[in-house]
């Protein structure tokens, strides 16, 4: 689409200590996440319609989820 602003949200998503480059899309809410090992994911999750606004989780978070 033209005009999307993907947000960058870098953080430690996989708990390796590492920091993964990481952006939101506000219009489709999906997560896009390149980790520091090199592989990516792509999560839908959260909407700015409904006012949501993208935070990385804490690393003790995401170790003990994952």
């Amino acid at each position: 689409m033209s005009g999307q602003v993907d947000i960058p949200v870098p953080g430690d998503y996989d708990g390796d200590g590492k920091t993964d480059t990481a952006y939101w899309n506000p219009v489709s809410g999906t997560w896009n996440v390149r980790f520091a090992n090199g592989t990516t994911t792509s999560q839908q999750w959260g909407s700015s319609a409904v006012g949501d606004i993208p935070l990385p989780a804490p690393p003790a978070y995401i170790r003990s989820h994952f």
